[in-house]
């Protein structure tokens, strides 16, 4: 190829006008890299200390802790029986069958049940994700320090979020797994965003898609306040490029978010369509009310620490604070930073202080001052707990903090700068901040819960794994006739029982096919929620299937005879049509990087007469 070989020929002339460095240069080089070799060990150490509660076969005692793992012994259930996407879950509310995975994020408990598939148990295979989440975040965010602020910027930003008390609240208090792992997406969704603007590599705009998809597969309120704190400051960043640039730049991060939220259109678009279908008020309502769990403004900066809950007032028994260094980077760090910078870094000042900005408007908005503003802004409500928006404040400190530095190192250390003072600064406060967090890396208790346990959960009787029963069909409202029908093995006609009409197991009833002999034409009842998706036959003859009035159950008509009825779950045509929109985003990205890289080719080509 002539190109490859013009290519080469630059690259062969520039190589042969570098300057060999002499001995000394070689020796500061050497002490430069020890240096920094000795911080990674010294930073493996500390996010060994900070995980070492999770290297165990049991469950870190949190809210609701069980749940999580039951959910991962569900998925792959599921996966073994041939549903490939989670949604109809048939093992759950006592075999009647529940639509957890069609309203709920899946992802992080797919994650962990690929490892029970491969013969890990649950609780370990959910410690195994939880441990690389942690890892992923940190990394996640050191990339993005170092993108917005050098090396020191990369450790700074690393410690701000990855060590945030949040964090730990979702890992160790609450046992949040979902959020936690919805959260480790996050900043490397916002480092492939600031890299989209600045057009550095055309697989950008799939990465950062593809990181606002997951963050909203993993859990639904993280997708959303991540997406939409991710997006603004895309637009923040893109009005800080030249004039010319803005337009294109602006278009960047709107096509990212919007291809983001195509890719997991196979999610979101069945509950928009099916939200009247459950219960899903009983979310924001009750304990889940926004209006009960507001923050007064100490509690942001409190150094308590408990294993309790949330409660209205100031009284909270768990740690709801966004931190000291955080609120320090905040209201120190960034308008020194800002007053640091020279005027002809006007721009990099306004990213600086609009993060910060951006930031200190959601420590806002979750406290009790802002209660006048969310009862304008209705939908703030789905949000369950104001105190939820440090997830996304975290990464704008992290953010603010890794700029805040590098306008803070830049000027300075130039006699020793072969030896980085700067980044060693950095490494060296951020692994203090770290290592005063460790004594808050421990949970409560752990306990013995293997996958005999959490199948004894099902047995229980109407077991959901909700904590309000959000997802029970609007149709099933008779309490006491669902009582009756758990567990029923048989179906029914006219609500007495085939017996040779047995259902299979709870964890295969997802699809089957029964034999029975009807006596008499009548209605027939399976004790299964009926649910758009579900398909009756009758001898291989498609029959229309109804919820039964009170119990909301399956039902159909059926003639005399001997017959062979078969039901099956399968996606509706939203479903699918959800699976469309995702395969064309996914579809038209590859797409969009593949013709960036011609396009760039061809404009990388140089001069042969120049050279």
């Amino acid at each position: 190829m002539p190109h490859a070989k013009i290519r080469r020929g630059a690259a062969a002339a520039v190589n042969a006008t570098r300057i060999e460095p002499g001995a000394g240069d070689t020796r500061k080089h050497l002490v430069a890299k020890g240096l920094v070799a000795f911080a990674g060990v010294c930073a493996a150490v500390v996010m060994a200390l900070a995980l070492r509660a999770l290297a165990t076969p049991h469950l870190l005692a949190g809210h609701h802790s069980e749940y999580h793992a039951l959910r991962v012994l569900l998925v792959a259930d599921l996966w073994r029986s041939g549903e490939f996407i989670p949604r109809w879950v048939p093992e759950l509310a006592g075999g009647l069958g529940y639509p957890l995975f069609i309203y709920y994020g899946w992802l992080s408990y797919a994650l962990a049940a690929e490892l029970n598939v491969l013969g890990l148990d649950p609780v370990a295979a959910l410690n195994a994700v939880t441990i690389a989440a942690a890892l992923w975040q940190a990394v996640g965010a050191w990339m993005l320090g170092r993108e917005l602020g050098g090396r020191a910027g990369g450790w700074v930003a690393c410690v701000l979020f990855a060590f945030a008390p949040y964090q730990l609240v979702n890992l160790y208090v609450r046992g949040n797994f979902p959020e936690f792992v919805a959260g480790s997406f996050a900043p490397w969704a916002l480092w492939t965003m600031v890299r989209l603007i600045a057009r550095k590599s055309r697989w950008n705009m799939v990465g950062c898609a593809a990181c606002l998809a997951a963050s909203a597969l993993c859990h639904n309120i993280s997708g959303l306040t991540l997406g939409a704190t991710i997006t603004t400051v895309g637009l923040l960043f893109a009005g800080t490029l030249p004039a010319g640039q803005r337009k294109a730049g602006a278009g960047r991060v709107i096509l990212a978010s919007a291809a983001g939220a195509m890719l997991s259109a196979f999610f979101w678009l069945p509950i928009l369509v099916g939200r009247h279908y459950v219960r899903l008020a009983n979310d924001f309502s009750g304990y889940l009310d926004y209006r009960q769990h507001f923050l007064y403004l100490h509690q942001l900066v409190s150094t308590a620490w408990g294993y309790g809950f949330s409660l209205p007032g100031p009284d909270d028994t768990m740690p709801l604070q966004l931190g000291i260094a955080q609120v320090a980077t905040l209201l120190v760090l960034a308008p020194l930073g800002a007053v640091l910078l020279r005027s002809s870094f006007s721009l990099r000042r306004v990213r600086l202080l609009g993060c910060a900005l951006l930031a200190l408007v959601l420590a806002f908005l979750t406290t009790r001052l802002s209660a006048w503003l969310w009862s304008i802004v209705t939908p703030l409500a789905v949000l369950q707990f104001p105190w939820r928006l440090h997830l996304p404040g975290t990464l704008l400190v992290a953010a603010t903090g890794a700029m805040a530095v590098r306008v803070l190192a830049a000027p300075r250390w130039w006699r020793w700068r072969w030896l980085r003072p700067e980044v060693l600064l950095a490494v060296c406060a951020a692994l203090a901040l770290a290592a005063t967090s460790l004594r808050h890396c421990r949970p409560l208790a752990t306990y013995v819960c293997d996958e005999a346990t959490l199948r004894k959960l099902l047995d229980l009787g109407y077991y959901t794994t909700s904590i309000q029963d959000e997802f029970r069909p609007v149709w099933a409202n008779d309490l006491d006739g669902l009582g009756h029908l758990m567990r029923t093995e048989h179906a029914a006609l006219d609500g007495v029982p085939i017996a040779e009409a047995k259902l299979p197991e709870p964890e295969q009833r997802g699809r089957f096919a029964l034999h029975a002999q009807i006596e008499h034409a009548g209605e027939l009842r399976l004790p299964i929620f009926w649910f758009p998706g579900w398909s009756i036959s009758v001898d291989g003859v498609s029959q229309p299937s109804y919820p039964c009035a009170g119990t909301g159950v399956i039902c159909t008509r059926v003639n005399a005879g001997a017959h062979v009825i078969a039901a099956a779950w399968r996606p509706t045509l939203v479903c699918h049509l959800g699976s469309a929109l995702s395969l064309a985003a996914l579809a038209g990205l590859v797409l969009f990087a593949i013709r960036r890289k011609r396009r760039a080719e061809i404009n990388q080509v140089p001069d042969a007469g120049a050279l």
